[in-house]
This record gives C-alpha cells, sequence and structure tokens, in this order.
C-alpha cells in the first residue's frame, strides 16, 4: 500500500527525494538510492515529521538554556563582585557555576544531535 503522506529522503543526508526519478544519485551527496527497490532512502510519515520536529525543538530548548545560563552565571558573578567585600570570591563561584553549565550544553549538544 502506497502511503502518499509519506516522505522519501536519502538516507545517508536527509535530503527530500520527492519528484526526483526513479533511480539515480542523490542531488545532495551522490549516494545511489532506488525508490522502487527502497535502497538508498528512508520513509517517514508525516506524524513521524511532527514528532522529530518536537524532539529537535526540546535538544535546541535545552542546548541554549544551559548556554544562556552560564553566561548569566558569569554576569551575575561579575555584578555581585563589585559589590562584595572580597571580589573574587563571587566571580570564581560564577565562573564555576557558569562552567558546569557550558559543560552540560556542550555534553548535550554532541550526544543528542542529529
Amino acid at each position: 500500500m502506497l502511503d502518499l503522506d509519506a516522505k522519501v529522503s536519502c538516507s545517508n543526508c536527509g535530503y527530500d527525494l520527492m519528484g526526483v526519478a526513479r533511480e539515480g544519485r542523490c542531488p545532495e551527496c551522490g549516494q545511489r538510492y532506488d525508490l522502487a527497490l527502497g535502497m538508498g532512502v528512508t520513509k517517514v510519515s508525516a506524524n513521524m515529521l511532527a514528532h522529530q520536529r518536537g524532539d529537535k525543538a526540546i535538544y535546541l530548548v535545552k542546548v541554549w538554556g544551559m548556554a544562556f545560563a552560564a553566561v548569566a552565571c558569569l554576569g551575575i558573578g561579575g555584578l555581585l563582585s563589585l559589590v562584595s567585600s572580597e571580589p573574587s570570591r563571587p566571580l570564581m563561584l560564577g565562573a564555576l557555576i557558569a562552567s558546569l553549565f557550558a559543560f552540560g550544553a556542550f555534553v548535550t549538544w554532541f550526544t543528542e544531535r542529529k
């Protein structure tokens, strides 16, 4: 049964193969594909695409949220060092917390990117 809502894309680079020849090479990466045999292609239904978009949005919110928190910690530490009797303490604490958030963003970016 033919799924008309399915998106057919290159299994190597994800290029949308809708409207291309039945077999050939991907215009983006050059991988061989055959739509009739399903070789070199990935078929994804419209529901799956919505799910993937949600996962991507959550991933971006996590990475950018942690990066923003790192910058905010540095800024707050810098501001508190201006009014503190010992300015190095809040600055170092802010830098330590910021580095933890930056490391979390870095690890999330490498482990969850698609």
